[in-house]
């Protein structure tokens, strides 16, 4: 949970968003509306939607402001507790999810000033609803552009501030220490925020992009290098990163666009600890499924990595690859 802008005054007003990074640029849409009406003393609480019944909201917070948590993750019925735990404190909620419907259903628009827009063809994200509400002096055009791409990147093309969110995320989050990651986590997005609404130019932003700038050399470094695994496995690519480099998975696949039968790319490289780390990625396979046996460590199905030593692991997984009878 972010401190209140104001660090004298605890807050009384909390802005709850998804957790994702489109949610970020609905919180500082939210937040430069109310520092437009006077109001600082806020907070800001980033909420999985499917954790919403266990949002832990402070008793002084007396006003609460909602965009976006209508996600499919989010059930009926726990919006519905969520509301009528705290329909005396909700000011304000925005939504485009097609959950949006659901809430309307529950009767609290006559109460509370609350906003839906189900069509996903007018509006990618929460913080394009909150641009036609509030307009572009509260709603910057190009926070509607970076948070159209964060909630649909194949549907909608990037933006400079986008990218520099997504660069200050990744620096942010290369910690192997969860409560470490939570706390520089929140500080850059703190910053970050700062420098969007203010104009803020901290000199600790600066020196996360130097640092991702590192990255991005060392990532393209790696796309460079990469060779067949195997003869007799098409379509299985190896890289190996030199000198110990911290490199951006995304941006080694996207710098490898041109390898059109490449079906899986193993990476060996480090953690910033130094220790090491062989990251699989793919374009069309499940790869938690496919090496589930080597309990891989990943929330999503494009990506796995895989702790220890690298020869060993890539002996691993090509022995696997062979007894499996894998064919890309």
């Amino acid at each position: 949970m972010e401190k209140s802008e104001n660090a004298q005054t605890p807050a009384s007003v909390a802005i709850l968003i998804p957790t994702n990074g489109s949610g970020f640029f609905t919180a500082i849409s939210i937040k430069n509306y109310l520092l437009s009406r006077g109001v600082s003393d806020f907070t800001v609480i980033e909420v999985r939607p499917y954790q919403l019944t266990r949002t832990h909201i402070p008793d002084e917070i007396k006003a609460i402001y909602v965009g976006g948590l209508g996600h499919k993750n989010c059930s009926r019925g726990s919006i519905s507790t969520f509301i009528n735990n705290f329909t005396h404190k909700i000011a304000f909620w925005a939504e485009v999810h097609p959950q949006g419907e659901e809430i309307r259903a529950l009767n609290i628009a006559g109460r509370n000033t609350i906003y839906f827009d189900a069509s996903d063809s007018d509006f990618a994200s929460c913080t394009a609803l909150l641009n036609k509400i509030w307009g572009d002096r509260i709603v910057k055009p190009d926070w509607v552009q970076s948070a159209n791409f964060l909630e649909n990147p194949t549907k909608y093309p990037s933006h400079m501030t986008a990218e520099i969110y997504k660069q200050i995320m990744y620096v942010a989050k290369l910690r192997d220490d969860h409560e470490a990651i939570a706390i520089h986590v929140e500080s850059a997005k703190r910053l970050f925020a700062g420098n969007l609404l203010f104009g803020n130019n901290h000199s600790e932003i600066q020196n996360i992009l130097k640092r991702y700038s590192k990255i991005k050399n060392a990532s393209r470094a790696t796309a460079k290098n990469i060779i067949p695994l195997h003869s007799e496995m098409p379509g299985v690519y190896i890289a190996n990163c030199a000198d110990k480099a911290t490199i951006d998975k995304d941006m080694v696949m996207s710098e490898t666009a041109q390898l059109t039968a490449l079906h899986i790319l193993a990476v060996q490289h480090y953690t910033p600890q130094g220790n090491p780390l062989t990251t699989l990625l793919t374009r069309t396979l499940d790869l938690p499924k496919l090496f589930a046996h080597l309990h891989p460590k990943t929330r999503e199905s494009n990506w796995i990595f895989i702790h220890g030593d690298h020869e060993e692991t890539k002996q691993k997984i090509m022995e696997h690859l062979e007894r499996t009878g894998f064919k890309n």
